[in-house]
């Protein structure tokens, strides 16, 4: 008895939660930016991918546009009318970037959702109750932020039909799952979300996803037991032929690639079924945008110039630690040529970089230590990607000294001048 908060513990928690939430959807509404002026903000982050970063602002757009309407409960208020929206790209393209970027701007909550875990209810696995439990919590429990929130559906190329004896709750079954989230009318029952260390509530109860922004993605690409790729399908509709030319598994070079995101350029609402996507899934994902692969300057810049990039990540993180880095030019190439021979896109940029810089990463703490007087500075070469060697230059540290004031005095009096002439 004793540990139940008492009427006006109850009121203050109330109104913190009612401020919060005040607080959270006017940041939101604040972001009345049009199509242009968001896909701007994108391209900030995201480098290439035009189409995908025209529609997603458009989409984006009229979301925020019906949030606002609904928070003043105007009578012009549309009725719910989801645009779902399906990213088909290989690995480091931008699809989760593009999300993420999404969220990040306008401070949606936003998930994340690994389909490739997703079961039928019922069954051992992840189900759509999750993804909503989960954007429940990312929005701290405002119900009615958490309805007009960003869902993206990742991996959902691995929810293709199996050929099993048994029940398919892996594919058929989580597909008929995942409609649960782009129907425009839909309700989930959520069972039980925490409210964090604020309070002991635990919100259950229904959950309407007719209001949410859905975004889903995937590789499309084949296997020797899953099946052809989605571009050996298209390639056998449009040259009537079972090949193309090239493997279905990760792309051995960049003109395969570009030629696979060519064929992914002609996909319609009949590939997609075919290569095992049930008809009512392909029906609300309407809106197809294809990601190509990079290219050398497109991987450059996003290496070097993005805010966001490694290069410029490791540079203010040095910066904390007391020290400076600089990376050739011969490196920057180094790194990007390496990550095109591996296939995965900008996914590889992170790590070759990080393999530049643990040496120095690793041993200039020690030796910057105690040193008040100079500044070091890193250079990394093109051998640091083999070795991680680098080369330490000292410089001195520029102090700033402010200008003293000088008062002139009498020689024989000591005092000021102008305490003489009765202005002190």
């Amino acid at each position: 008895m004793g540990d139940r908060p008492t009427k006006d513990q109850r009121t203050k928690e109330e109104d913190f939660l009612r401020e919060r939430y005040r607080q959270q959807i006017a940041a939101i509404v604040a972001a009345d930016w049009p199509p242009t002026e968001i896909a701007r903000r994108l391209r900030r982050e995201v480098v290439g991918q035009d189409d995908a970063v025209m529609t997603l602002a458009g989409v984006l757009h009229r979301h925020l546009l019906t949030l606002r309407l609904d928070r003043e409960q105007s009578p012009q208020a549309p009725p719910p009318c989801k645009q779902p929206v399906l990213l088909i790209g290989g690995s480091g393209v931008g699809k989760t970037k593009l999300v993420t970027e999404l969220s990040r701007l306008t401070s949606l909550p936003a998930v994340i959702a690994d389909t490739s875990q997703l079961t039928e209810a019922g069954y051992v696995g992840n189900s759509v109750d999750d993804y909503c439990a989960e954007l429940i919590e990312k929005s701290q429990m405002n119900i009615w932020l958490a309805g007009h929130g960003l869902v993206y559906a990742d991996e959902v190329d691995k929810l293709r039909l199996q050929t099993t004896f048994g029940r398919d709750v892996s594919g058929g079954g989580a597909q008929d799952s995942l409609l649960k989230l782009l129907d425009a009318s839909g309700e989930i029952y959520c069972h039980g979300v925490s409210n964090g260390p604020m309070t002991s509530k635990r919100y259950q109860g229904p959950f309407e996803v007719g209001r949410l922004m859905v975004v889903a993605g995937g590789a499309f690409l084949g296997g020797t037991s899953s099946g052809p790729g989605l571009h050996e399908i298209i390639a056998r509709r449009l040259r009537g032929r079972k090949s193309i030319g090239f493997g279905a598994g990760a792309p051995q070079t960049h003109d395969d690639a570009q030629r696979r995101a060519d064929l992914l350029e002609a996909v319609t609402a009949d590939d997609l079924v075919q290569f095992g996507l049930k008809a009512e899934l392909c029906g609300r994902l309407a809106t197809v945008c294809v990601l190509r692969p990079l290219t050398r300057e497109q991987m450059l810049r996003i290496l070097a110039v993005v805010p966001g990039g490694p290069v410029r990540t490791t540079r203010r993180l040095c910066s904390v630690m007391g020290f400076g880095v600089r990376f050739t030019r011969p490196l920057l190439s180094a790194i990007v040529e390496e990550a095109m021979a591996v296939g995965l896109g900008a996914r590889a940029l992170s790590g070759l970089t990080e393999r530049a810089c643990r040496r120095a990463l690793y041993e200039m703490p020690e030796r910057i230590r105690g040193t008040r007087t100079q500044t070091a500075v890193v250079t990394l070469d093109v051998d640091a990607i083999r070795d991680g060697s680098y080369t330490l230059d000292w410089k001195r540290r520029r102090t700033k000294t402010r200008p003293r004031r000088v008062v002139a005095r009498d020689d024989a009096t000591g005092e000021d001048d102008r305490a003489a002439a009765g202005t002190g």
